[in-house]
């Protein structure tokens, strides 16, 4: 079966939408006035969870239009700090943090929630005295994948655990003198890793694994001074881009560093991207022109000081557009994700020069990265950048302390708007497409109950890449016989619009 972690992606770039035109930005204000969002996402509704990593871990509901529908807050006794989100199957989240102690000993940890983010259960995870959550992600199983960080970034040993769905851990294994930056599930069930090993003098890695954990290949890239790796998608191909930031490249300063490996993680190409100053990369993802979008900050380019960068390149890492973003502060762009109408959301932060607040940001652009206000086109400087790259051994271990650890909920958050553009939403039910049976073997019907909508109808179907595999001529029936025809087996999304290419609903489906 193909992989149900790949689901919160692809729905985001074939799902829910609201008005096409919609353009903002947004700073969000949590507990005590501070946030900064570290992951964002696109959800089943069209509109987007956010999370902050300051002082709390603090989870944001938002409309397509960027507007606050709810803020949960997971305090325990110390700090605690959020690191990545997903929105679940069950169209709830997964969250994965630290919690911070009074006697200065952290924890990581994972926050399942329901729909509306009230907590279903949580773990937390020790293994010495400090420990730290850094990305989650859900499986085909519908357990999870969960990276920590354990020690001091001078010390560091990289933990990778699986839980299943009711968060009781299958294994854990050890990776050692490792930071992990981020991690995915592959389309093979193995899974795909990326940061820095300060053991060899900061170098990126590239680790990947099968199903259980166990090292397949591993692969370090570098220059001659320090390079950091922060995030790993796999692309259509089922090779891999990788983004961070290297300071080998000789341009001054730090330039974001992007590189494009196969299979088997040989390197294809790399190139880097700044100016003068210091420019790093925080995320990166494959677009649907088989592209790259990739977020982070500058300080070489933009309005005042360091502002969020967002950089369009071709398939092969050439530049076709670049963006800064932001106003009379520090601004950064943490997480980058299309969305269904080839537009893009950017999280960050923000900090005010005056009260010194480090408050949460939301960008929401068009196809061509326009937000509305607060913008510039910087002539980036992009060099083809090689790099030397090692099959390093790994050294693994199994083991973690786990422990159920109560977390309780407060609600608040204010949200200002800097700019917007944008029209009415579309809203319509959720639950008005029924699938049976669901998994089939040879075809299925699709019923459509509590859509009024009379005009002509189409169904298409996506498979987890987001490529259309089926396009079905509907018209004005009720029903849908969906055919497998030449489909392989595995799990497929689909969509159902009228002429005017108004989205209807959407589901998923699963193919044995």
């Amino acid at each position: 079966m193909k992989k149900a972690i790949l689901l919160i992606a692809m729905f985001a770039l074939i799902g829910l939408c609201a008005d096409a035109q919609i353009m903002f930005q947004k700073i969000y204000s949590g507990l005590n006035n501070y946030s900064s969002f570290n992951c964002v996402r696109q959800t089943f509704d069209g509109g987007f969870i956010a999370l902050s990593n300051y002082s709390s871990i603090q989870l944001f509901k938002t409309k397509a239009n960027g507007d606050t529908l709810w803020v949960k807050s997971y305090p325990v006794t110390g700090d605690t700090q959020g690191a990545s989100v997903q929105q679940t199957l069950d169209s709830g989240y997964i969250i994965c943090g630290t919690i911070f102690s009074p006697t200065q000993i952290s924890y990581a940890c994972l926050i399942k929630t329901n729909s509306l983010g009230d907590t279903l259960w949580t773990r937390s995870f020790s293994a010495g005295n400090l420990f730290s959550g850094t990305s989650v992600c859900q499986t085909r199983d519908s357990g999870y994948i969960f990276a920590g960080l354990e020690g001091i970034e001078s010390m560091p040993n990289m933990h990778l655990i699986k839980l299943n769905a009711q968060g009781d851990t299958l294994w854990s294994k050890f990776f050692g003198s490792l930071i992990p930056g981020s991690l995915q599930e592959t389309m093979d069930g193995g899974i795909i890793m990326t940061g820095t090993n300060i053991y060899t003098s900061d170098l990126i890695f590239l680790i990947k694994t099968n199903s259980t954990g166990d090292t397949l290949w591993s692969k370090e890239f570098g220059g001659a001074n320090d390079d950091y790796g922060k995030c790993v998608r796999q692309t259509s191909d089922n090779g891999y881009i990788i983004t961070g930031y290297t300071t080998s490249s000789g341009a001054g300063g730090k330039d974001i560093f992007l590189i494009r490996t196969d299979s088997l993680g040989d390197t294809l190409w790399t190139k880097t991207y700044g100016g003068a100053g210091d420019e790093k990369g925080y995320a990166v993802q494959q677009t649907s022109d088989g592209g790259f979008i990739i977020t982070g900050y500058t300080n070489s380019f933009g309005i005042v000081n360091d502002d969020a960068y967002l950089i369009k390149t071709n398939s092969n890492g050439d530049t076709l557009w670049t963006k800064t973003y932001g106003g009379s502060s520090y601004d950064y762009g943490n997480f980058v994700q299309q969305l269904n109408n080839g537009g893009y959301i950017i999280s960050g932060s923000t900090m005010s020069f005056s009260s010194g607040n480090v408050q949460g940001y939301l960008i929401r652009t068009d196809s061509l990265g326009n937000s509305g206000c607060n913008q510039t086109n910087p002539p980036t400087i992009q060099q083809s950048f090689p790099v030397n790259y090692f099959y390093p051994p790994m050294f693994i271990r199994s083991g973690c302390d786990i422990a159920n650890q109560t977390i309780f909920i407060e609600n608040g958050g204010i949200t200002s708007t800097i700019c917007y553009t944008g029209l009415n939403e579309i809203s319509y039910d959720l639950t008005s497409l029924f699938l049976s049976p669901n998994p089939f073997t040879t075809q299925a019907t699709l019923t459509f109950q509590g859509i009024k909508n009379e005009n002509n109808k189409s169904l298409s179907v996506y498979n987890l890449l987001g490529q259309e595999v089926q396009n079905i001529f509907v018209g004005k029936d009720k029903e849908v016989i969906i055919h497998r025809n030449n489909l392989p087996s595995g799990m497929y999304f689909y969509k159902l619009l009228d002429d005017n290419k108004t989205v209807l609903g959407v589901g998923k489906m699963v193919v044995e």
